[in-house]
């Protein structure tokens, strides 16, 4: 970001922070030099879009005019690799780690149908999106009736006997 740009940057993210506050904070030329400083460090690391979210967080949730620091607290956390890089194993692990629904389910299909849902989470994968996010995905194609579990895990239909129940009065 050219030096001109990075200051319009500061200054509409320092307007924000004064935007819902009934004191406002006075922008000194000290306060936007060291914003600046910060900025420029975050930029080279995060995407404008990601300080835009951790600014509207600090607008949210903070009573105080935020710092640099409080801003740097809510920045998206970065991880080594991205989850295009990774491998499916581990993709797949991130993902289920949300939801033991979605583990024991996948556990319990077919292997032809676990293959399904390895080509959602693959596709997923090959597009960089985040585990929590591929979730309803794959959620949604666990559900699909053509996806048939084992038939050892479908429910007896004896069971369903209404004299056989207990809360049934004879």
């Amino acid at each position: 970001m050219e030096n001109q740009e990075l200051v319009e940057f500061t200054d509409r993210l320092l307007a924000k922070f004064n935007l819902y506050r009934t004191r406002k904070q006075e922008v000194s030329i000290e306060l936007k030099d060291e914003w600046m400083e910060m900025l420029g460090k975050l930029l080279q690391g995060f995407g404008a879009q990601d300080i835009q979210r951790a600014a509207d967080s600090c607008v949210m949730r903070l009573g105080h005019f935020p710092t640099p620091a409080d801003l740097y607290r809510f920045m998206p956390k970065q991880s080594e690799l991205a989850w295009s890089e990774r491998a499916l194993p581990e993709y797949r692990k991130a993902i289920f780690s949300f939801s033991d629904f979605c583990r024991t389910t996948y556990r319990r299909m077919e292997p032809h149908a676990q293959g399904k849902i390895d080509q959602v989470i693959l596709l997923a994968k090959t597009k960089n999106v985040n585990p929590k996010d591929a979730l309803s995905g794959v959620f949604k194609y666990c559900l699909r009736p053509e996806l048939l579990l084992k038939p050892e895990l479908l429910a007896d239909e004896s069971a369903f006997d209404t004299p056989k129940q207990a809360h049934v009065e004879s």
